[in-house]
């Protein structure tokens, strides 16, 4: 499923077995007040690639839905032309 929608993760996929331990690391560093050198910016990195992931999946619809939208504006036309 990470796959799926995660940006780097598609074109490397060794980035999702990663992922999931440099977010522990990131989180258990920051916790303890220890590291901040490294975790932040690993926190940071992490952090910025999901966004864009998470942003690109759901502002890029499937062709489906561009079916679907397409075929709700035509059908406001014709309303739109009837009354």
């Amino acid at each position: 499923m990470f796959v799926k929608y995660d940006l780097l993760a598609q074109g490397w996929v060794p980035y999702s077995e990663v992922d999931p331990f440099s977010e522990t690391f990131a989180g258990i560093a920051m916790t303890a007040n220890a590291l901040l050198w490294l975790a932040a910016p690993v926190a940071t990195i992490i952090g910025e690639i999901g966004a864009t992931s998470v942003i690109k999946a759901v502002l890029s619809p499937t062709r489906a839905e561009m079916r679907r939208r397409g075929r709700q504006q035509q059908r406001a036309a014709r309303l739109y032309l009837v009354d």
